[in-house]
């Protein structure tokens, strides 16, 4: 048997608010049966951008998804570091963008102390 959690967290850009759901979930929410595309869109779920749980967590315990603002000290540099956290199609594996336009695997900075401090949507100034 699969223990892995498959969780989604959708951002309504129309209400400006995360909404965060489970794979059983979505598959039993009675607003994604829509008949038509017109029908989707006239609800606003056209605003919503998916955003995949990575599986796995931060320093913290707190979960990672796409789209989060991670940061971590790497050994070799005197500063933190700031990146988004990607899925890498070509690697088939999430990734951090960091700030200086580098990707970085996600599972080996999670052994340096990396921690969730916000997401593109929400806090977007963290990336600045």
């Amino acid at each position: 048997m699969n223990n892995r959690i498959i969780k989604f967290r959708a951002w309504d850009n129309h209400n400006k608010v995360m909404k965060i759901y489970s794979l059983k979930e979505l598959a039993g929410e009675d607003k994604f049966g829509y008949d038509t595309e017109f029908e989707a869109i006239q609800s606003g779920f056209d605003n919503w951008i998916w955003m995949q749980f990575t599986g796995l967590k931060d320093k913290n315990g707190k979960e990672i998804c796409e789209g989060d603002i991670v940061e971590w000290k790497p050994v070799v540099l005197d500063r933190k570091m700031r990146g988004k956290v990607i899925w890498h199609m070509e690697s088939g594996a999430w990734f951090v963008k960091d700030d200086i336009g580098d990707c970085n695997h996600l599972g080996l900075l999670l052994y340096i102390s990396t921690e969730v401090i916000g997401n593109i949507y929400e806090n977007p100034e963290l990336l600045k």
